[in-house]
């Protein structure tokens, strides 16, 4: 099932995409985690893109086409996709028309949503984002608890996939849900466990054998779930082939708060600002070698970061004492800059 979902901005094709994820087992495909995950892992694709994007440059069509092209041929692609406005030009549909050709492939179904502009406003201009979470909700439809407060926050160690089985930075949601699942490896891992002397079977049922654990909840991206283990050992490492894995405890505590159709984003954030009585603070903690390009001695999420959060005020940063605690990463906040008035007076009464 190949389906192209077309519509405005706040139209609704984001949920209508996670119905018929559940619905029909397939992934739905959006440029801008091709973009990222393209970038993230350094391929040769991803080199060119950053270019652009180093740039500030829109990144061309031939690109996101090259970018689709792989994608279409990923294992999760193979029951079909959900393209989610993708193309968005009569160039981008030409060249997307000629990719059909090009791999023997066409659409089953091309769905508009036809939403009127008052309910679009409506939609829209009812978003609010919570600027130190980065969370997103509705007045009307998803208002906070309380009002300029974030929901509730819990955390858990977890461990993530090691070098050549990077777990993605995608945006999804929790597609199935499984209590005392079956594994089913693929055939890459077990190619990988017969060469070391160790095979696996087709299936490996409940149990102490398991590295599922007891909980497993399977993404949009259905190679990929979050889990428990049977060896909580590794978590705080990088073990899995991409999975999230929580300890035992956690997985049942997590397990039981979300639902099917929850959003899932993953992330890896490894700078990180805040504010106490106008003072700046940097949190930096050691960054994965494939994000190496994206971190290493690169003020710039700092940078953007700080704007996020500074509401227009007038801040000085210490430059030499910013690149310091990221060349040394300790997970300690680093004081590294101050908020001032117009006449460079430091403010008062303000903490974030």
């Amino acid at each position: 099932m190949r389906i192209l979902l077309l519509g405005p901005p706040g139209g609704g094709k984001g949920t209508q995409s996670k119905f018929l994820m559940k619905k029909y087992g397939i992934p739905q495909i959006s440029t801008g985690d091709m973009l990222r995950e393209h970038v993230k892992n350094n391929t040769d694709l991803g080199k060119k893109a950053k270019e652009f994007m180093d740039k500030g440059e829109l990144v061309t069509d031939s690109l996101i086409l090259d970018m689709m092209e792989i994608r279409f041929k990923s294992k999760d692609c193979e029951n079909g996709f959900i393209l989610d406005g993708f193309p968005r030009t009569i160039a981008q549909a030409e060249g997307l028309d000629v990719l059909f050709q090009k791999t023997n492939q066409k659409l089953d179904y091309v769905i508009v949503i036809d939403v009127n502009d008052d309910i679009i406003v409506d939609r829209m201009g009812g978003r609010r984002m919570h600027p130190e979470s980065g969370r997103v909700y509705h007045i009307k439809y998803n208002p906070p608890k309380k009002e300029g407060k974030p929901q509730d926050v819990h955390t858990y160690p977890l461990g993530v996939g090691r070098e050549g089985w990077n777990t993605p930075y995608i945006k999804t949601t929790i597609v199935e849900k499984k209590v005392k699942p079956n594994w089913y490896p693929p055939l890459s891992i077990r190619k990988e466990h017969e060469e070391e002397g160790d095979p696996l079977p087709k299936i490996v049922k409940p149990g102490p054998d398991n590295p599922l654990g007891n909980y497993a909840m399977r993404l949009g991206r259905r190679d990929y779930l979050i889990h428990g283990t049977n060896k909580p050992y590794g978590i705080g490492m990088r073990v899995s082939h991409g999975c999230i894995r929580l300890y035992p405890e956690d997985i049942e505590d997590l397990f039981s708060k979300v639902s099917v159709d929850t959003p899932v984003n993953i992330i890896n954030q490894p700078y990180k600002i805040g504010i106490k009585n106008n003072v700046i603070y940097l949190e930096a903690h050691p960054f994965l070698d494939e994000d190496k390009d994206i971190y290493e001695n690169n003020l710039t999420s700092v940078i953007a970061l700080l704007i996020k959060i500074s509401n227009n005020r007038k801040y000085q940063l210490d430059m030499a004492a910013a690149y310091e605690a990221i060349k040394n990463p300790t997970g300690l906040p680093i004081a590294v800059g101050l908020f001032v008035n117009p006449n460079n007076t430091i403010e008062n009464n303000s903490d974030i």
